[in-house]
């Protein structure tokens, strides 16, 4: 079995990759605006949303802790609960 099959990602949700980042685009905006520190902001690793696409079930959860916090500040959830851009 060649490597790269073995390596490849198995897609279980068909998006457009348009569509994909437009939403990653959102979702990266509405993390920023909620967190609303700019040093913060600066040094977040904001989610790639293409590997939804991969997960039998489509959710995505992301934690926000700040720096020095012994609990979560807050988070968010993605889920694709129905085909997205299909119309």
């Amino acid at each position: 079995m060649e490597l790269v099959h073995i390596l490849s990602p198995v897609i279980r949700h068909n998006v457009p990759g348009r569509t994909l980042h437009a939403v990653q685009a959102r979702f990266h905006t509405l993390i920023q605006d909620f967190v609303a520190d700019e040093v913060f902001v600066r040094n977040l690793r904001l989610p790639e949303l293409c590997v939804i696409t991969e997960l039998e079930k489509p959710i995505m959860w992301f934690p926000i802790r700040v720096d020095g916090a012994i609990q979560w500040v807050g988070g968010f959830t993605l889920c694709q609960r129905h085909a997205i851009g299909a119309r």
